[in-house]
C-alpha cells in the first residue's frame, strides 16, 4: 500500500510538471499588446506546431482587437455624423447671408443712382431760381425807374418818399392804390414781380425739401454699407470655423480608415491584392521581352517634373493652410489651372490605385473619393527616382487616364484636372511621401504592406510622419520637394 501510495505521488508530480507550466505561461491580452511585432513575426505565414497554441491566443488577441477597432470607428462615424451635421449648418448660413448680401449690395446701387438724380435736380432748380432772382431784379429795377419817371408830375414830394418807404411789394401796392398814382400797367407788373416771388419761395422750399431728402438717403446708404461688412465679417467667421470642422473631419476619417485596414478581411484582400500586382507586374515585364525591352525594372527617374503639363500657380501650400482658410492640416500642396489641364507622372513607375467614380465637381464637404477619402477622381503611384522610391497622391481630377498596375514612364498622363470630390474650384492637390532606398520590383513584392497609406500596419501618416522628423516612409513636404511659393506661377 505504502508503494502504492509512492507510485501514485510521482505520477502526480510528473503530471503537474506537464499541467502547471502551461497554466502559469498563458499569454495574456496585455502581454500581446505590448510586443504585437513579436508575435506577428512568430504567427504570420507559416507555423511551427511548437507555436501552434501561443499563434491561436494570438488569433483570439487580433479578433478582439479587431471588433474593439470596429466599434470605435463606429462611434467615429457618430461623431463625424454631428460634424457633417454642423457643416451642412453652417454651409446654409453661408448661402442666407450671401443672399442678403446681394441684396443689400443692389439696394446701395439703387440709392446711390437715386442720389445722383436729386443731385442734378436741385442743379437745375438752383439755375431756375437764380433765372428767378435776375428776372425779379430787373422787374424791381423797372418800376423804380418808371417810378423815379413820375416823380416831375407828382405834386408833393414828400408822396414820393412814401412811396418807396414801403416795406415790401404788398405795401408798396397798397400805399400805390391809396394815392392813385399808379397806372395800370405798373400794378400788372407788381403783380407778375409777386407772383414769381411766391413761385421763387416755392422752388426754394423744394430744394430744401429734396436736399432734407438727400441728406437722409445718403446717411440710410452708408448705414446699409456698414451693414453689409458686417455681414459679410460673419460669412468670414462662419468659413473659418467650417474649415478648422472641416480639417478635424478629414484627420479622424483618415485615421479610421487605417485603423479598418488592420481588421483581418482587410488585411485578406491586401494579400490577395498584393498577388494580383505581382502577377501584373510579372506580365508587363513579359510583354517588355516579347518586345526586346529591358524590363529588369521600369527604369530609374532622372530628375522630378511638374505634375502639371501646363501653366498653374500655388493655391495653398503645405503641412497647414492658410488663417483665412482656417489653418487647418494639409499634407499636400494645391496647383491651380484650368479644368482639363493634363496631370502627368513625375517619374517612372506604376500606378498603385486609380479611382474614378465621382462626378467632375464636387462641393465643399464632398467625402466622394478613394474609400470615401474626400480626394474625389484620383490617382495614386510609386516611381523610381535616383534617391529610392516615392509615393505620390494626385486627386480631384476630373478624368483618370491609366488604371491599376499600369507601367507609366515620366510624364505619362495619368487623367486631367478638375474638382471632384471636397473642391470648389480645378485644382491639383497632390501628396509626396518617401519609400526609402528600395527597387520598386522588391518593395512591392518583399516591404510593401499592400496599404495605399505606405505604412508597415497600414496607419494614415499624421504631421508625425514628416520625414523632417522621422526616417522612412515618411511624409515629404512637396512645396519644398518642387521648389514652389504660394501665389506664385509656374
Amino acid at each position: 500500500m505504502k508503494r502504492f501510495s509512492k507510485v501514485l505521488i510521482t505520477m502526480l508530480s510528473l503530471l503537474l510538471l506537464f499541467v502547471v507550466p502551461q497554466m502559469a505561461f498563458a499569454i495574456s491580452d496585455e502581454e500581446f499588446a505590448a510586443d504585437e511585432q513579436y508575435y506577428k513575426d512568430l504567427c504570420f505565414g507559416t507555423i511551427s506546431s511548437v507555436n501552434q497554441d501561443t499563434c491561436q491566443s494570438f488569433s483570439k488577441y487580433l479578433d478582439n482587437k479587431v471588433k474593439s477597432q470596429q466599434s470605435s470607428v463606429k462611434d467615429l462615424e457618430l461623431e463625424i455624423d454631428d460634424i457633417q451635421a454642423n457643416i451642412t449648418e453652417y454651409v446654409g448660413q453661408i448661402q442666407a447671408m450671401e443672399t442678403e448680401i446681394e441684396a443689400m449690395e443692389a439696394e446701395i446701387v439703387t440709392n446711390e443712382k437715386e442720389v445722383e438724380r436729386m443731385e442734378a435736380n436741385i442743379q437745375e432748380l438752383n439755375l431756375l431760381i437764380e433765372e428767378r432772382q435776375a428776372e425779379i431784379d430787373a422787374l424791381d429795377e423797372s418800376i423804380k425807374e418808371r417810378m423815379a419817371s413820375m416823380q416831375p408830375s407828382l405834386y408833393i414830394n414828400s408822396d414820393i418818399s412814401f412811396l418807396f418807404g414801403a416795406k415790401d411789394f404788398s405795401d408798396f401796392l397798397r400805399r400805390s392804390s391809396v394815392m392813385n398814382l399808379v397806372t395800370n400797367f405798373d400794378q400788372e407788373q407788381i403783380g407778375v414781380v409777386t407772383a414769381m416771388r411766391e413761385q421763387l419761395k416755392s422752388e426754394q422750399d423744394e430744394v430744401a425739401r429734396q436736399q432734407q431728402l438727400l441728406e437722409e438717403t445718403i446717411v440710410n446708404t452708408m448705414i446699409q454699407k456698414d451693414l453689409v461688412e458686417v455681414a459679410k465679417s460673419n460669412v468670414e467667421i462662419i468659413v473659418v470655423e467650417y474649415k478648422k470642422q472641416e480639417a478635424e473631419l478629414l484627420e479622424k476619417q483618415m485615421a479610421a480608415q487605417g485603423a479598418m485596414q488592420l481588421s483581418q478581411s482587410e488585411r485578406n484582400n491586401v494579400s490577395k491584392g498584393l498577388k494580383d500586382l505581382a502577377a501584373r507586374l510579372e506580365e508587363e515585364r513579359k510583354k517588355a521581352e516579347q518586345s526586346g525591352g529591358d524590363t529588369s525594372n521600369v527604369g530609374t527617374g532622372d530628375g522630378w517634373i511638374f505634375p502639371v503639363n501646363g501653366r498653374f500657380y500655388i493655391s495653398a501650400g503645405s503641412w497647414y493652410y492658410p488663417a483665412s482658410f482656417g489653418g487647418g492640416i494639409h499634407y499636400g500642396v494645391d496647383m491651380a489651372a484650368s479644368m482639363g489641364t493634363p496631370i502627368v507622372s513625375t517619374g517612372p513607375g506604376i500606378v498603385i490605385k486609380s479611382y474614378q467614380g465621382c462626378p467632375s465637381v464636387g462641393y465643399l464637404g464632398s467625402t466622394c473619393g478613394l474609400n470615401n477619402n474626400w480626394g474625389g477622381n484620383q490617382v495614386i503611384t510609386v516611381v523610381q527616382m535616383p534617391d529610392g522610391l516615392y509615393a505620390l497622391t494626385y486627386a480631384h481630377l476630373t478624368s483618370v487616364a491609366v488604371s491599376d498596375g499600369q507601367i507609366i514612364s515620366k510624364g505619362s498622363t495619368l487623367g486631367y484636372m478638375g474638382s471632384s470630390g471636397n473642391s470648389t474650384g480645378s485644382h491639383l492637390h497632390h501628396e509626396v511621401m518617401y519609400l526609402g532606398n528600395y527597387d520598386l520590383t522588391e518593395y512591392l513584392n518583399n516591404v510593401w504592406s499592400g496599404s495605399i497609406h505606405f505604412t508597415p500596419n497600414g496607419a494614415w501618416m499624421t504631421m508625425s510622419w514628416r520625414c523632417e522628423v522621422k526616417g522612412a516612409p515618411c511624409r515629404v513636404n512637396p512645396q519644398h520637394h518642387y521648389g514652389v511659393a504660394v501665389g506664385a506661377s509656374y
